[in-house]
């Protein structure tokens, strides 16, 4: 049997199952989708394959749901095959079946007359701002969560308790540990008319699995994959007095005695661990571990898994709304406590402060003549960045802007012939380094028309003056770019309609040479006889910099076919570079 037959047999065995459970426990109702792509890469020539199985139902009234693979909700999830974990190979674990989630809804009252609310149970989002917990894979835990628990009138909380998905992995000691989240959301809304506040509080706590300590002053730390355990390929394991190792001679074990120093370092150094002595084996890249960390005459601390339960870090917010007089407020106010994670203490490290604020208000004239007017502030420490951070900071505006004290403002014009103008302005101050500072300023005017022939036409000018300061110089960087686009719709005979946007930019026009670039994107969802709906997307992107231009051009087709079959090819040509294409067949099925 192939392997591709071997994935499709294990996915029918796993539907059978469940269907068989369901039938047995007379309360389990199951539903799912199960989605296939093959994918065959033009320009590698690799054919690639990836699975995503989908299993809904009610136990006790009670929505569950039981999810594998393709997930692309939160992105991490996104085109990660987890059949990479089927057996092929010796030093692969069979049926290691991730990524996958697990939810469980309940919906009710505690207690007898008491408040319905929504336990949830398994895989679900954190409750609070992103920019706190992280937004991919550390935006997501498994635990328990109550959603909106009253307490008073108009004042909910939401509690939870979470370990991180992948916390081993993202531990702050960089080795694995028992790590968790737990922490809860206060919304208060209109308490007083027009009010809104929210509250939250989120603490990373941590307890340190049996671990060895050496080097110098002790003061390195190495995890064991398991104590009195058969050890496999590139593992380190612990034996304890009394116990028979059973390991073979291709590693490496240290002997330690009962003032923990390093007596043996040898292939095998005993069958049996002698009293009051422990026996530490590695083998692959932890046999080298021990060959060059545990030598003869050294000293080591072997700490066993049940220290005190310690906090990593500990975050606190409260974000508020008010309308005042017309006037939209709002705030944000964030404390981050870091605590000494190279110890058994809760020692406190360090404090963060996060704090914002913004106004904006709304002028109305005659003519339908508006006119907005906005600012802020913002102070946000150089080391604010929450241990469950997004991975990709431009997604997360308090951490892009870590490290500055500034303001902005804005004036937003709603004229006739359906005109408005943008104008905004920011200013900050940042210390890079402790010898250097940056004081950046930036200005923006932006202009929008789509009045005339159906036309959405934008320009934009942005000018940019950054002061860098060190004791030895002062570096001054002037910059201005402009971007303009043309965007309209063309209505075809058959009446499909056509997308079409051109768009021109540039580079900062005050250094030589300038860059510009030229993009036309044009897409529709085209009747075709036989095929019916053919999405199709074309792109042509001319960039010119240095007298050269190198041309980019990039197609894409998509079908969905009657039987649940969806189609796609794409190909890009990159000036000189080999075509790179690929085609690929997403086959979907519910049950």
């Amino acid at each position: 049997m192939s392997k591709a037959m071997q994935k499709f047999a294990l996915v029918l065995a796993a539907v059978m199952v469940l269907s068989m459970a369901s039938f047995a426990a007379g309360e389990l109702g199951v539903t799912g989708t199960a989605a296939f792509t093959l994918k065959y890469d033009g320009f590698t020539g690799d054919v690639l394959g990836s699975t995503y199985l989908k299993f809904s139902g009610v136990l006790k009234n009670a929505p569950v749901e039981v999810i594998y693979g393709n997930d692309a909700h939160n992105r991490f999830w996104k085109n990660i095959d987890f059949w990479n974990s089927y057996i092929t190979g010796v030093d692969q674990k069979p049926y290691v079946w991730e990524p996958y989630m697990v939810k469980l809804k309940i919906t009710g009252a505690y207690y007898k007359k008491g408040p319905r609310v929504t336990t949830h149970v398994g895989d679900f989002s954190y409750p609070l701002p992103m920019y706190v917990t992280g937004n991919f894979h550390k935006y997501q835990g498994m635990g328990v969560m109550i959603s909106d628990y009253p307490i008073v009138d108009k004042v909910t909380v939401t509690p939870f308790f979470a370990w991180p998905k992948y916390g081993a992995s993202h531990t702050l000691g960089g080795m694995p540990k028992y790590f968790w989240n737990m922490g809860a959301l206060v919304n208060a809304n209109n308490l007083v008319p027009d009010l809104t506040i929210k509250a939250y509080a989120m603490s990373h706590q941590q307890k340190e699995g049996t671990h060895i300590r050496y080097g110098a002053d002790l003061g390195s730390k190495q995890a064991f994959s398991g104590v009195n355990a058969s050890r496999g390929a590139d593992q380190l394991i612990l034996y304890t007095a009394g116990v028979t190792t059973g390991t073979n001679p291709w590693g490496k074990e240290a002997l330690i005695g009962p003032d923990g120093k390093v007596l043996k370092n040898a292939a095998n150094v005993d069958a049996v661990v002698p009293a009051g002595h422990y026996v530490i084996s590695g083998h692959g890249a932890m046999a080298t571990w021990v060959t060059e960390n545990l030598t003869v005459g050294s000293t080591v601390d072997v700490v066993f898994g049940n220290p005190k339960t310690t906090r990593a870090e500990a975050t606190y917010g409260v974000e508020a709304g008010y309308k005042l007089f017309g006037v939209n407020l709002a705030s944000k106010f964030l404390l981050r406590t870091t605590y000494d994670a190279t110890d058994l203490l809760d020692v406190k490290k360090d404090n963060q402060i996060v704090f914002t604020a913004n106004a904006d208000y709304t002028f109305v004239f005659d003519n339908n003549i508006k006119a907005k007017v906005s600012g802020g502030f913002r102070t946000i420490d150089q080391d604010f960045a929450p241990h469950a951070r997004q991975t990709d900071a431009r997604y997360n505006a308090i951490e892009a802007q870590r490290g500055q004290l500034g303001g902005n403002a804005g004036l937003n014009l709603t004229l006739p012939a359906k005109t408005s103008v943008d104008i905004t302005g920011d200013y900050y101050n940042k210390k890079p380094t402790e010898t250097s500072t940056t004081d950046r300023g930036t200005a923006t005017v932006a202009v929008t028309n789509s009045y005339f022939f159906d036309v959405t036409a934008k320009a934009s000018v942005t000018g940019t003056r950054t002061v860098t300061e060190t004791p030895d110089e002062i570096n001054v960087v002037n910059s201005v770019t402009t971007s303009g686009s043309l965007a309209r719709n063309f209505r075809l005979p058959n009446r499909d309609q056509i997308s079409a946007t051109y768009s021109l930019s540039t580079s900062n026009v005050l250094a030589k040479p300038i860059t510009w670039t030229n993009k036309l994107v044009a897409s529709s969802d085209l009747t075709v006889p036989v095929l019916n709906k053919l999405y199709v997307e074309g792109t042509v992107q001319l960039v010119t910099a240095g007298g050269e231009t190198t041309p980019t051009y990039i197609g894409l087709l998509k079908h969905t076919l009657p039987n649940n079959v969806n189609l796609e090819a794409k190909f890009t040509k990159a000036g000189i570079q080999k075509l790179s294409w690929y085609a690929q067949a997403t086959y979907s099925v519910s049950f």
